[in-house]
């Protein structure tokens, strides 16, 4: 542009490269100056009258970086977490904002990319031209395009390429078709001219395909022109003598015309373009020597041929700008060429000086000559270290990194050993104090290990801040660090306000952090007994006799016998310091083959409650309140006779063998942990055993744990517990067994459940059945039948006995007569979030991964993960998975059906809850999405309205929900029938699904039409009981297999002591 006498502005951020010390570089628009330096450019140039090209970077938008970018015209926007992803999309989106400043100054813009670009896509873009074009006068378009091949404009290839402006102008660029005969005539004669060189001359001319790669062919047009060059120059190298005809005859390379192929020789030597390529080159030959007047002494030399005179260019002379006197014929232009490429190959090869400089500066480093200063970062964390690693987030975080560096040289002054220090003794005690708390600041969490960072700060510049006179012994006080409830580590205190962001409140007031009440209020660590002996031991060595003697119990515990740590820390706990339920609740026993199991009696903990005045809590209430418990149970069992009219509790009531104003409700559940080795292990509740697999699965040990919960509940039923203060008896009754569906079936020994369900193609003579209420899954008894209020198993509802022999003893259990099966409950939570809805979302994910962009199954799978993760965060929801893959729904293959693989229920409600989001009021082309998204809305408003409601609903909540339900399964159904119309392997039934529809229709539906009050289905489900059965089946794998049963109950006491002690039902001995 300033060729032409115009004044120009480059702009590139190749013209600058930022130092150390500027980050910001003011010739890349991705950065702030550079955008304002661009902005500027704008501003200055002449109103109505300047022009602004913008060539924006390519390289992320063009077809070939889009495996990496991510980058189609469906999903302009490509994979925004690539940091090159984001550079350009950055760049783009400011070009537009500088196109919008052009065009509002009346200035002329030009954008120019390759035709495979998909940056005419990018929706800021799209966004833009669309607000250019609606602004337009009626006689005036202010948007362009056209489209262009660069070869045109002597480009090495075709390369087609479009422009956008807002100047019609850009019509220009376009040449017009292109013809590759035409454009490529010089590139073919090279390569015909290479292939003449060889022995197989004719054949090489009549095998040259018209077709050859354009790169290559205008690689050899250059090649050619280049030894033209060079020929034109040798004339005046004195090395080149000019060979004479003999010498040419005698190596066979005469000069005379070679006939060959009539087709061979019709290439484009007549065109006027070849002819006014070599027209501007005239040559002279040089005329044949006689044979005898040659000299005698270049007689005995060897005939300079190209094979063997490296520099010899023959007897042909170029001379530019003659008159030619004659022309060349085909074979000496093609030998003219073979000899320069002979002479270029035969050249020495120029040598490599790197490998001499090289070793210049290994010589000088060696000898020390030259001296090199080697920078040792110190360790200390900046500012936006501490805040991108180390996730500080406090406001005074620059004033504690600013104290930090003054006290760095006195902190080394004090720990260097040359040190002249007044309490030398306590050093290395209290070296081995900054040791422990180091440990223990790696195993909290954020916020208390920037408590405990304070504290150790105050401990490094003890020097500074003890008081002198008092000394460093009366200044090491005990202070309770929150890691364990017994570590007890010694801290400096000091009352004045320090220099950390804690300043004001570490110290004397360091109890108001809870520090000193961490043993009640901390989660209990889950620990062997001996490692806790361990740290005791250290802690009690670091600090000393005298201090831990005043902890309360820290001495007593280090004392204990490391390998035998279960036996003497129990007796310490609890015999001395009585941190356990086990005077109130004591240990019980069952022998089977020889072996005591430990197993706690229900009427201990019945009892339990009653003498510490917490049977409130069997009525959901926080605070005793004898009036308010009776009428909770009595209104209770009111609402319970509306639909159990025939219960015995109630006969029993009538024969004043009770009073339902003092009879608890209970539900009996169990469920298996994950003990040592993974190996499973039964938690009971209300805790009444915690056996592991090898003793549950032990002939008759599981018969006979039930049998105790059925001699347990007979005698609060019939006996019951006696208030030993008013004299009142207390009851209990269990209603129902609930758990898991694998939990109903090894409790009652039940024959029919989900192990028989027909997993093969062929249809089995005589199935079991799937349902322990009815004959589902048996012959003529489909239980896949889900679009129907009347299936045919409902006739069959409590006609077969579901029990193995032996007979569960749970079956004995009060119930309704006739109706021995309803006592295990089908659980809702169980039901729909670990088995509903991990098809149905799976089936749901894989519809929705084909509406996102992708060439593959992954890169769908890929954006379709993005998507999630972003609707979590603006929904703030907890992802709870990092991404999502085809192996996370089991859709591998498409002949697989998806299946969510995930256990925790918590991620089934919020990827239902997105799958709402995304498919309400949205229109898919797929109807199976449609339908898919409608079955989703519905489960989520039935499974809420379970949640909302109260233990009794209103029969017309009842059938309200209850139709909700059905509707679910219709909308399932539908979708499995058109999904096996279409043979997609989508939408899996499972015996689940039969769950439901038990409950919606058999424990909602009919019920709503008789009773006056139904009770919900969710009273039945499980879910706050996971976690109990997880903490208690983690406890087992800190103990000896062999008193396994032992322990855990012994562990469960004390943690339920300090759990009632915190929520002040008990006091502690040292709080009375």
């Amino acid at each position: 542009m300033r060729k032409k006498s115009f004044k120009a502005a480059r702009f590139d951020k190749k013209y600058n490269k930022p130092d150390l010390r500027h980050h910001s570089n003011f010739m890349d628009l991705t950065h702030a100056s550079g955008f304002l330096l661009a902005c500027y450019f704008i501003l200055r140039g002449r109103p109505e009258n300047f022009f602004v090209m913008f060539a924006v970077m390519c390289s992320s938008f063009c077809k070939m970086n889009s495996g990496t970018s991510k980058r189609s015209k469906c999903n302009s926007i490509g994979f925004d977490a690539f940091p090159s992803v984001q550079a350009s999309n950055m760049l783009l989106e400011r070009s537009v904002l500088l196109i919008y400043l052009v065009t509002g100054l009346g200035g002329t813009w030009f954008v120019e990319q390759p035709n495979q670009s998909v940056l005419e896509y990018y929706p800021t873009f799209r966004k833009m031209l669309m607000d250019l074009f609606n602004v337009r006068d009626e006689m005036l378009q202010l948007v362009y395009d056209t489209k262009w091949w660069m070869c045109h404009y002597g480009s090495a290839s075709p390369k087609r390429h479009y422009a956008y402006a807002n100047t019609e102008k850009i019509y220009m660029l376009n040449q017009g078709k292109l013809y590759m005969k035409v454009w490529s005539r010089m590139a073919r004669m090279a390569v015909a001219s290479k292939q003449w060189s060889t022995t197989t001359l004719d054949a090489g001319i009549a095998s040259a395909s018209t077709e050859a790669e354009l790169g290559v062919l205008e690689d050899e047009e250059a090649r050619l022109q280049r030894e033209l060059e060079e020929l034109e120059a040798a004339g005046s190298n004195p090395d080149h003598a000019a060979a004479t005809t003999q010498e040419l005859d005698y190596a066979g390379l005469s000069t005379a015309p070679t006939t060959g192929p009539e087709d061979a020789i019709d290439v484009d030597i007549d065109d006027e373009e070849v002819n006014a390529f070599f027209g501007s080159m005239t040559l002279t030959v040089v005329k044949a020597e006689p044979a005898g007047e040659s000299p005698t002494k270049e007689v005995a030399q060897p005939i300079a041929t190209p094979a063997r005179a490296p520099a010899a260019l023959g007897n042909i002379k170029i001379e530019s700008n003659l008159k030619l006197t004659k022309e060349h014929t085909r074979q000496e232009k093609l030998l003219l060429a073979a000899r320069s490429r002979l002479n270029r190959m035969m050249k020495p090869h120029k040598k490599k000086t790197g490998l001499d400089v090289f070793m210049q500066r290994l010589e000088k480093i060696i000898t020390k000559k030259e001296k090199y200063t080697i920078k040792v970062d110190e360790g200390w964390f900046s500012v936006a270290e501490m805040k991108a690693e180390l996730k500080w987030h406090i406001d005074t975080l620059q004033s504690w990194v600013d104290k930090m560096e003054e006290q760095h040289e006195a902190c080394q002054l004090v720990m260097s050993e040359g040190e002249v220090n007044p309490n030398a003794e306590f050093k290395a005690k209290a070296e081995a104090q900054m040791k422990t708390c180091s440990k223990a600041v790696a195993a909290e969490t954020r916020i208390r290990t920037e408590c405990l960072l304070a504290v150790l700060l105050y401990w490094v510049n003890a020097k500074k801040y003890l008081d002198k006179d008092a000394g460093l012994a009366a200044a090491l006080q005990p202070c309770l660090v929150p890691k364990l409830g017994l570590l007890l580590v010694a801290f400096p205190r000091r009352s004045e306000k320090g220099p950390g962001p804690w300043g004001d409140q570490v110290g004397l007031d360091v109890e108001t952090y809870g520090w000193a009440a961490t043993r009640l209020t901390h989660p209990f660590a889950e620990a062997s007994c001996s490692s806790t002996v361990r740290a005791a031991r250290r802690v009690v060595a670091d600090i000393g006799d005298r201090a831990a003697a005043s902890s309360g119990g820290l001495l007593e515990l280090s004392k204990c016998r490391e390998n035998d740590a279960e036996t003497d820390t129990h007796r310490l706990f609890v015999e001395r310091l009585h941190l356990s339920l086990e005077p109130w609740v004591p240990l019980s026993s069952l022998t089977h083959n020889g072996r005591r199991l430990t197993v706690l009696r229900l009427r201990d903990w019945l009892q339990f409650l009653v003498d510490k005045s917490c049977w409130h809590i069997l009525t959901g209430l926080v605070r005793r309140d004898p009036g308010r418990e009776r009428a909770i149970l009595k209104a209770f069992w009111q609402k319970f006779r509306c639909t159990h009219e025939d219960h015995p509790i109630f006969s029993m009531e009538r024969a004043g063998l009770l009073s339902l104003e003092r009879t608890a409700p209970l539900l009996y559940h169990g469920d298996e942990g994950r003990g040592r080795r993974r190996l499973t292990t039964n938690i009971a509740q209300t805790f009444v055993a915690g056996w592991p697999k090898k003793v549950i699965e032990a002939e008759g040990a599981l018969g006979m744990l039930m049998q105790h919960c059925k001699d347990e509940n007979d005698f609060v039923l019939h006996e019951g517990v006696v208030d030993r203060d008013s004299g009142e008896k207390f009851h209990a009754c269990i209603l129902a067994v609930c758990g898991d569906w694998q939990w109903l079936v090894k409790s009652g020994n039940l024959q029919r459940s989900y192990n028989h369900v027909v997993k093969a193609t062929k249809e089995a003579a005589n199935p079991e059945g799937v349902c322990h209420l009815c004959r589902a899954g048996q012959r003529g008894y489909s239980f896949e039948h889900l679009d129907t209020r009347a299936p045919a198993w409902l006739s069959t509802f409590l006609q077969q006995d579901p029990f193995l022999d032996p007979r569960s003893p749970l079956a004995d259990l009060p119930h309704v007569p006739g109706a021995a099966a309803t006592i295990f409950k089908f659980d809702v939570w169980h039901t729909c979030h670990l088995g509903i809805c991990k098809a149905l979302a799976g089936s749901a994910l894989a519809l929705l991964s084909e509406t996102f962009p992708g060439r593959s199954k992954d890169a769908r799978f890929e954006a379709l993960s993005r998507h999630y993760l972003n609707w979590c965060a603006q929904n703030h929801r907890q992802a709870l998975l990092t991404r999502i893959l085809k192996e996370t729904i089991g859709w591998d293959k498409n002949s697989n059906f998806p299946k969510a693989s995930w256990y925790k229920g918590s991620l089934s409600t919020t990827m239902c809850d997105y799958i709402e989001s995304v498919t309400k009021d949205a229109e898919f082309q797929d109807e199976l999405l449609t339908k898919c998204g409608e079955a989703v809305q519905v489960l989520n408003q039935f499974i809420s309205g379970l949640y909302q409601g109260d233990a009794f609903l209103e029969p017309a909540t009842a059938r309200n929900l209850g139709e909700i339900g059905l509707r679910f399964l219709r909308r399932y159904s539908w979708c499995v029938t058109r999904a096996h119309e279409e043979k997609r392997c989508l939408f899996l039934l499972l015996p689940k699904f039969h769950c439901l529809h038990h409950i919606a229709l058999q424990d909602l539906l009919i019920p709503s039409q008789t009773a006056a009050w139904v009770v919900n289905p969710i009273v039945h489900s499980v879910q706050l009981a996971e976690d109990y059965i997880g903490r208690n089946s983690r406890t087992s794998r800190h103990t000896h297999p062999s008193t396994t049963t032992r322990r855990v109950a012994e562990r469960h006491l004390q943690a339920a002591f300090a759990k009632y002690v915190e929520a002040q039902y008990l006091v502690a001995e040292g709080d009375s």
